[in-house]
């Protein structure tokens, strides 16, 4: 009688483990697919965020880009400049009635978020006729001519881009000392407006990077 009931005992006790086992079986599988999905849908909605965010700072630092453009592009609304810069004799002669062009220029086209630290204007030698420095001083300074210290400023990348037939705007840059600062710049060529062919000078604005920084920041 006695041995009858241990075989129960032990009957009910594997039946009950064999239970308990089913169930954390069921609950480790249950629990890895609760964990792969949850882990799938944080990639997905991970990844989606990261393509929006990517998609928004493309979108404003097009817009960024084309806003420096347009203002640049505004020259061709002075037919008094083309025609100066077309017919001229000397670059200095030009420079004694423009130069404080330039800083007008920039005053009437450019905002503060544009970042724009300096404005240059040349003829087709690469001659400046006009130049603005925005906030510059002494000891942080930005250069009279980027051509006075070429290496420097990365002149030569400017004038190879020039004097190439590449009609789309520049876009380069450079690490001034003087300000321990880095530079955008964006060169435009400007075109004799009866022959658009012939490039009679070009348009050169060194903005702050802190500019395109901000919209990345984002």
């Amino acid at each position: 009688m006695i041995r009858k009931i241990s075989v129960r005992g032990s009957m009910r006790n594997k039946i009950l483990l064999i239970c308990i086992l089913c169930t954390l079986i069921a609950l480790v599988l249950q629990t890895t697919f609760l964990l792969n999905v949850s882990s799938n849908m944080v990639y997905e909605q991970a990844r989606d965020i990261a393509y929006n965010s990517l998609d928004n700072m493309q979108n404003e630092l097009g817009s960024y880009i084309e806003g420096i453009e347009n203002n640049m592009v505004n020259i061709y609304n002075d037919k008094m400049f083309l025609g100066a810069l077309r017919d001229y004799g000397t670059a200095e002669e030009m420079r004694q009635d423009y130069y404080r062009y330039a800083r007008d220029y920039a005053e009437e086209h450019f905002t503060a978020s544009d970042g724009m630290m300096a404005l240059y204007f040349y003829n087709r030698n690469h001659e400046i006729i006009s130049v603005y420095r925005k906030a510059s001083t002494p000891k942080r300074n930005y250069a009279a001519d980027i051509y006075e210290e070429a290496e420097v400023y990365n002149a030569e990348r400017v004038k190879v881009y020039t004097e190439s037939t590449e009609n789309k705007m520049l876009i380069s840059s450079y690490h001034n000392p003087s300000t321990d600062a880095d530079m955008v710049r964006f060169v435009l060529k400007i075109y004799d407006i009866s022959s658009t062919k012939d490039m009679i000078g070009y348009i050169v604005c060194d903005a702050d990077v802190k500019a395109i920084q901000k919209i990345m920041q984002k």
